[in-house]
């Protein structure tokens, strides 16, 4: 139980330090505009500079002129916005069985003179017992029995590709290309660092699903709300280098010492903004950003069409950023269509796009259903004649004895 009383008193100093980074934050943005109107004029030379940098932080790739804004485009009254969403429940180890419950939300939205709404909620019920003998359950078989369980970081790449792959589906069920939108990032992050089998096993799902997509020419956009990305602030930090090449570890070996050893890089000053903080001073309401290229490590393994290209849109409530694939982006026309409609949706959904709010809505798994599930579970088991043990921790919590 949370004691309120110690809270308040902690919050107090916690707000009253935040409060005083304000003006050091005002004074950053001050400086990063500066240089963001510095680096226009030789873009391409700090693009080239970024492609050699050594730095421990993620630079993006310039494709166009950094502090350049794009106006809204006009905004088709007839499309179709087809959003995915997806929620799961993970076994404790004081749960009754190691099963795994999927479910993703899918909200269709076809703009019409007489709109039409479908809503849809798809749940998949597995059971994994850790027995690579025994792999035949495709959950299982995907993930991998090597850890004796299934690793919470995999299970969220195993739901992202189900989300995408309906997503495909759903755009291939529709009579005209739909707008498709995932919510978060299109870089698959997570499997970097996993085993070379699994990463292939899920990149070749995510370029299949993406394909797909492209061959219905349905537009695919991952849209991230209060993103905390840095990457093209990190260029202006590059674009501040005095040395001949920006290399951190050899020019800058004090920035990582403590006091009286740390010596503040001739780069510093624009660090503690993202590029959310930054594009919310340049764009106005319904403008995007140039767009940029992400150099995520684990892009050399997506297809040349595949790879993700980002901008940023000011929806009217917030900075969104804005990731979709390079056959998109490469297309003035879907590029323009995905510009359009993004800022539609967040406006239509005051701030967050409709059609996400509703898939989102369709995939949540609450904590009360989460123990209606168990409890369904063991009815079931019970029914059934299987003995039901649950570990005297999880008997425990079901009952108050003070």
């Amino acid at each position: 139980m949370l004691d309120f009383r110690q809270v308040a008193a902690q919050l107090q100093n916690f707000t009253l330090e935040v409060s005083e980074l304000r003006p050091k934050r005002l004074t950053a943005l001050e400086e990063a505009l500066r240089r963001m109107e510095s680096a226009a004029a030789e873009w391409q030379r700090l693009d080239q500079r970024l492609q050699s940098s050594r730095t421990s932080w993620l630079l993006p790739t310039l494709l166009d002129v950094p502090h350049k804004s794009f106006a809204l485009p006009d905004t088709p009254s007839v499309y179709t916005a087809v959003a995915v969403d997806g929620s799961q429940i993970l076994p404790e180890r004081h749960d009754i069985l190691p099963c795994y419950l999927l479910n993703i939300g899918s909200a269709i939205i076809r703009y019409r003179p007489n709109p039409h709404v479908e809503l849809r909620s798809c749940p998949s019920l597995s059971l994994f017992e850790g027995n690579e003998e025994m792999q035949t359950d495709e959950l299982e078989a995907f993930l991998g029995a090597e850890q004796g369980a299934i690793l919470p970081r995999r299970f969220a790449v195993y739901r992202f590709l189900n989300e995408i792959e309906q997503l495909a589906t759903l755009a291939e069920q529709e009579t005209e290309p739909p707008f498709l939108m995932a919510d978060g990032s299109l870089i698959l992050w997570p499997i970097e660092s996993e085993a070379p089998h699994f990463r292939e096993n899920a990149l070749h799902r995510f370029m299949e699903a993406l394909e797909r997509m492209q061959a219905r020419r349905a537009p695919i956009v991952g849209y991230i709300s209060a993103p905390q990305s840095r990457e093209v602030v990190n260029m202006l930090r590059v674009a501040r280098c005095p040395h001949p090449t920006t290399d951190c570890d050899r020019f800058c070996p004090k920035r990582l010492r403590t006091a009286p050893q740390y010596e503040e890089p001739a780069c510093a000053g624009v660090e503690v903004l993202t590029d959310a903080d930054l594009f919310a001073a340049r764009l106005r309401s319904g403008e995007r950003s140039a767009l940029f290229g992400s150099r995520s490590k684990v892009l050399q393994f997506y297809g040349k069409q595949q790879r993700i290209y980002f901008f940023y849109l000011h929806t009217g409530a917030e900075i969104a950023r804005i990731e979709l694939p390079a056959w998109v982006a490469e297309e003035e026309a879907l590029l323009e269509r995905v510009h359009a409609l993004c800022y539609d949706q967040a406006r239509k959904g005051s701030g967050y796009p409709v059609a996400l709010a509703e898939a989102h809505e369709q995939a949540i798994v609450r904590a009360p259903e989460r123990e209606v599930f168990f409890r369904l579970l063991e009815a079931q088991l019970v029914a059934k004649h299987v003995p039901v043990e649950s570990s005297r921790k999880a008997m425990s919590k079901r009952m108050r004895r003070i």
